[in-house]
């Protein structure tokens, strides 16, 4: 297949506003929605669905543009998961509770495009593990296009209904979904080029399989936001903000400017960890109101929580083991620290600096997020427990009871949010409104003239806040 020859520019046509509704039309529905005329979805090139309807009309009562959503989610959700394309073999799973609320009916629509050849559909799925996925055919499986629905029932259902984000945190985070707008620039041309080339090498990998659903969830987000296709929202977990760049690969950074400028990312390192440090004094565990960013149901149904939890870290907070945890977090090379311990234990290689020090963060975040149950069988995680022991039944005591570890990584999370989100990009946008600024999780990106102010902002809350001076790291994205 040739890559290159398949990606084609998108028109004015296509775009859509619908970060900004109001900007399509004032026309408002008798149920008070500001109505969109039309909204941009993406599906395989190789798939004309008018076509396919005239040629082959199903046989119940439909609309075309249900087709469409159905094809769209297929690479959309992985463009936002790409995990999801190694764990589901290349099926994309879909909510079908969740579908159901947008397409009544919505198992026609997919046993139509299963009976005319378009996807094939999984034959089995485990409950809480697998689900019954999509994915497109070989014939029809190609490089998305952009096409565009109208119907309004089901674009007022993607834009207004059924959200599957935290909408009132979405709606607080509203000003710095000014910062998505026409002095973006994408260096699209570039970009997929760049795309083309990692394809060619993937096809010719014998390790790396579903290459085109790969290129095109690495695409997707690249071409929304070359189309002025905006996604700005809040999840419901950790209220993190996922945007058009929170969802593309690292790779494509450098294709991205602001006016011209290139951009910048200042970067909290050893992010987690150093938010941990909240969790490991009385007072800062206090001071974040770190209780209510818990959602673990044992802690919150014990009538002595949250004085249980605080009491038991003021009892540690001044143990060697803690302070030994502060002290490498603070340095910006916990990783590295950690690294040359397992490495005087045998239980990592000899391994190049930049190899070593992501085995160290893997093995880490398997000792801190994992299930309190599966330390017994892990030596790398045990030799965690032996260096920072008090550390470890903190981390523990979050996570009490069957399947309560995410506990941990969604307090984290929270707390991230609210100081990256809620403090410093809130006081940038008050004090220097003219600073453009976005976000990727724990960094904040601008133009490399305004670096050193927003590296000012950003370290001066998280040192208010957590109380250890924070290590910033920047990042030239070119």
């Amino acid at each position: 297949m040739n890559i290159i020859s398949t990606v084609r520019p998108v028109s004015n046509s296509h775009y859509n506003q619908s970060s900004s509704p109001s900007l399509e039309t004032e026309l408002v529905s008798t149920d008070g929605y500001k109505i969109i005329s039309s909204l941009t979805l993406y599906v395989p090139e190789r798939i004309d669905i008018d076509r396919i309807l005239a040629g082959q009309p199903p046989d119940f009562s439909y609309h075309r543009d249900y087709f469409l959503y159905i094809l769209h989610l297929i690479t959309s959700i992985p463009s936002r998961k790409r995990d999801l394309i190694e764990k589901n073999d290349g099926f994309t799973p879909i909510n079908r509770k969740f579908l159901q609320k947008r397409l009544h009916g919505y198992r026609r629509y997919i046993e139509y495009l299963k009976e005319v050849g378009l996807v094939q559909e999984r034959s089995y799925y485990k409950p809480s593990e697998t689900s019954r996925g999509l994915k497109f055919t070989p014939r029809y499986n190609s490089v998305v296009k952009p096409v565009t629905i109208t119907k309004w029932t089901l674009i007022k259902s993607i834009i207004y209904l059924h959200k599957t984000y935290n909408t009132e945190i979405t709606e607080e985070l509203s000003y710095l979904r000014n910062y998505f707008n026409d002095d973006i620039e994408v260096d699209y041309e570039n970009g997929v080029a760049y795309l083309n080339q990692l394809y060619a090498e993937e096809v010719t990998n014998s390790e790396v399989t579903n290459e085109l659903l790969r290129y095109n969830s690495r695409l997707l987000p690249l071409t929304r936001l070359k189309d002025k296709n905006y996604s700005f929202h809040a999840d419901n977990k950790g209220y993190r903000l996922h945007t058009n760049i929170t969802q593309m690969m690292s790779g494509l950074r450098r294709f991205i400017t602001y006016q011209g400028k290139k951009l910048c990312a200042i970067d909290i390192k050893n992010s987690q960890l150093y938010l941990a440090i909240t969790l490991l004094d009385d007072e800062l565990f206090t001071s974040n109101n770190i209780s209510s960013k818990l959602i673990n149901p044992i802690l919150l149904t014990n009538p002595l929580f949250p004085n249980m939890v605080v009491d038991f870290i003021r009892n540690i907070k001044t143990e060697p083991d803690v302070l030994l945890f502060k002290e490498w977090v603070s340095s910006g090379f916990f990783y590295e620290r950690f690294g040359e311990k397992l490495f005087e234990r045998g239980i990592l290689e000899n391994l190049p600096e930049q190899e070593s020090r992501e085995a160290a963060k893997k093995i880490t975040f398997s000792s801190i997020y994992s299930p309190n149950n599966l330390l017994s069988n892990n030596e790398a995680m045990q030799l965690f427990k032996v260096i920072f022991p008090n550390v470890f039944e903190v981390f523990k005591l979050i996570k009490r009871g069957h399947k309560n570890h995410p506990t941990l990584s969604v307090c984290l999370q929270r707390l991230e949010a609210e100081l990256v989100l809620h403090k410093a990009c809130k006081t940038i946008f008050e004090e220097r409104p003219d600073v453009f600024m976005v976000t990727l999780h724990d960094s904040i990106i601008t133009t490399e003239d305004n670096v050193e102010y927003v590296q000012s902002v950003l370290y001066n809350i998280l040192r208010t806040n957590i109380g250890v001076p924070p290590n910033l790291k920047i990042e030239r994205w070119e």
